[in-house]
């Protein structure tokens, strides 16, 4: 009796293997992302301020991101959006690069108005952290995200800050901080990731954009270091941003790199207890597949 059943078990477990290998890797991806998912968002609801924010010292930064980043049914018809919202609302900002961020969350920029963003425009197309300001690439970036957030209405404005970052790449294909400073990881794929953004919101392209976009993606690939772009504290927005950049273009990639800051979430489920970079691996882990972009 008792061999027979040892017979069957073992049969059992040889097929049970037999199976499992058979079945895709992406299931067993999708199921890692779906966790990571639900326990960052679990730890976001459980780590709002009281008073809607989320942050202790850059707290319209980090409340930005977060709304930016999920959507409402995330929440699980909480209300914790609409306390966030109410909150940013009632925020004061200190320079363009809170503002921008602001309206970014749809509801304020209705509140507010698109005018905000296109009155500190410069001449040359970019924005700068405050009014009067030499343009720089970041604030550019954040207004144009602003710009972008819904559907473009401002396709000219749009377009001249476009123009602003295409005429500030670096030679080798990333952007830096700072005039002909040292080229960013961020920075570079924030820059694909809007340049891209440009291109289905306004239905039209331009070469220079193409052209910015041959020499932007090789940069960012060149810069990857063991299977990511860096997966500290300090670095690991890079990666974040780095993988919405060349998802569409480079998949194995981004699967790779997505699965190590899995890897490195907290046992809460926070990316080292910071709202906006968890949010920001949240919208990540939900982003559609779409088709190929260009190289």
């Amino acid at each position: 009796m008792k061999v027979r059943f040892l017979k069957r078990l073992m049969a059992y477990i040889i097929a049970s293997q037999m199976l499992l290998s058979a079945m895709p890797t992406t299931v067993f991806a999708v199921d890692s992302k779906l966790i990571a998912a639900s326990k960052a968002i679990n730890w976001l609801k459980q780590n709002q301020n009281s008073n809607g924010s989320w942050g202790t010292l850059l707290n319209i930064m980090e409340t930005s991101e977060v709304i930016a980043c999920i959507a409402e049914d995330d929440f699980s018809n909480t209300d914790v959006q609409d306390r966030a919202i109410s909150w940013l609302k009632s925020q004061n900002h200190r320079n363009n690069d809170e503002l921008f961020r602001q309206l970014s969350v749809p509801a304020l920029q209705a509140e507010r108005g698109v005018e905000n963003i296109l009155n500190r425009q410069n001449p040359d197309g970019g924005w700068s952290i405050y009014w009067g300001y030499e343009s720089d690439v970041l604030d550019t970036l954040l207004a144009l995200d602003a710009l972008m957030s819904g559907s473009l209405t401002k396709l000219d404005e749009a377009r001249n800050g476009i123009l602003y970052l295409v005429n500030t790449q670096n030679p080798n294909g990333g952007w830096s901080y700072v005039k002909e400073g040292e080229s960013n990881e961020y920075l570079t794929a924030h820059a694909i990731t809007i340049l891209d953004k440009f291109k289905t919101s306004s239905g039209t392209t331009i070469n220079s954009i193409e052209a910015a976009l041959l020499r932007a993606r090789p940069f960012l690939l060149s810069r990857i270091d063991g299977g990511s772009w860096g997966l500290n504290e300090n670095n690991i927005k890079h990666t974040l941003f780095a993988c919405e950049a060349i998802k569409n273009t480079n998949p194995d990639v981004f699967e790779t790199a997505v699965e190590k800051v899995i890897s490195v979430l907290q046992p809460n489920g926070s990316l080292f207890h910071s709202p906006s970079l968890t949010a920001r691996l949240v919208y990540l882990l939900q982003l559609p597949d779409g088709p190929p972009a260009f190289l």
